[in-house]
């Protein structure tokens, strides 16, 4: 599809939607805390290893779902062309390393620290990627950032 043929604003279906997933999203890491506190009976590689164990078939049911079947097996296939696995591989590190940090932050007792770097988490997105792409729409995004934290 090309830009041109972009709708300029979301339909009603689409905001109404968009909504109920942000609300969901947020009602879910909520109440994260509340679910993790009670595996405080398992180590934090534990609960990661079942993250990974159950993700895993979950994100390839959704690749052949959302994509079907042909279309899923090229995007699986460019997955494993070497610089985009690489990339794949840096941030499934990236993600591990933020997930484990997470849970052990909340196994430990440390909801208000762990809720703070989320919540940091994003801005230090916009500046790495201001300082490492020198993007545009990195540098407009972090301007508009930077002006929602002096409000």
């Amino acid at each position: 599809m090309s830009a041109a043929a972009l709708p300029l604003s979301p339909s009603d279906t689409d905001r109404r939607n968009g909504f109920i997933a942000a609300a969901c999203a947020y009602l879910i890491w909520g109440f994260l805390p509340l679910y993790l506190k009670l595996l405080s009976f398992a180590d934090v590689r534990e609960v990661l290893a079942q993250r990974i164990l159950w993700c895993a078939p979950a994100a390839l049911a959704a690749v052949f779902i959302m994509s079907g079947w042909r279309q899923g097996w090229r995007e699986l296939s460019a997955a494993f062309r070497p610089k985009m696995f690489l990339t794949l591989v840096a941030s499934a590190f990236f993600i591990f390393f933020n997930w484990g940090l997470y849970v052990w932050l909340v196994l430990q007792a440390r909801v208000i620290e762990s809720s703070l770097a989320y919540f940091l988490a994003p801005l230090v997105s916009v500046a790495v990627g201001v300082l490492f792409s020198k993007s545009k729409s990195a540098r407009r995004r972090s301007s508009h950032s930077r002006s929602r934290l002096s409000v």
